[in-house]
């Protein structure tokens, strides 16, 4: 009965999210735009998208999409997401951390981030950074540049304060553990 209750309520929740809206535009027009047919599918993980500030890899996608109820292959999902970048709606970035790729919604114009690696939180810096640089290097090289893309890779304050507290944790077991073994 449980079960039952739990797949109506995904269901309701896809129904509601095939005609979501994103910056005033439905899902199908925004898929429309890059060259996409709207399915339920694509618009179930590019809900998932839009919904976090972070980057997700398609295991993340899936597992959420199949805690809410809904029955979908993992392997969808990954060709979604590879299609998604392939048309570009999307970012596929390596995550050094787990040396898995996670995907980002593309961010419209130049845009240059941070990343944690722990959560995987983006956060955009406004700036471009490299900009004097890359005028520098085309002049050096007689290069001509096409554009560049920076991912600059570190810890959040959340994720800094997590870490420390698990380090002290480690720290005070270790100091227990060897007074322990004297």
């Amino acid at each position: 009965m449980q079960r039952n209750a739990k797949n109506k309520a995904g269901k309701e929740k896809i129904k509601t999210m095939v005609n979501k809206k994103y910056m005033g535009e439905d899902y199908g027009e925004y898929l429309h735009r890059y060259g996409l047919k709207s399915t339920r599918t694509r618009n179930m993980v590019l809900h998932m998208l839009l919904e976090n500030s972070s980057i997700l890899t398609a295991e993340q996608v899936y597992h959420q999409l199949t805690t809410d109820g809904q029955r979908i292959n993992f392997s969808t999902v990954y060709r979604i997401l590879e299609m998604f970048t392939e048309k570009k709606v999307t970012v596929k970035t390596l995550l050094p951390d787990s040396r898995k790729y996670g995907f980002a919604l593309r961010a419209s114009g130049h845009t240059h981030r941070l990343i944690c690696l722990r959560c995987h939180k983006i956060v955009e810096i406004a700036d471009c950074p490299l900009s004097e640089f890359e005028n520098h290097l085309a002049t050096e090289t007689n290069f001509q540049i096409a554009g560049h893309h920076l991912e600059i890779y570190g810890y959040c304050g959340v994720c800094q304060k997590e870490r420390l507290e698990e380090a002290r944790a480690c720290s005070a077991a270790a100091c227990c553990s060897t007074k322990d073994a004297k």
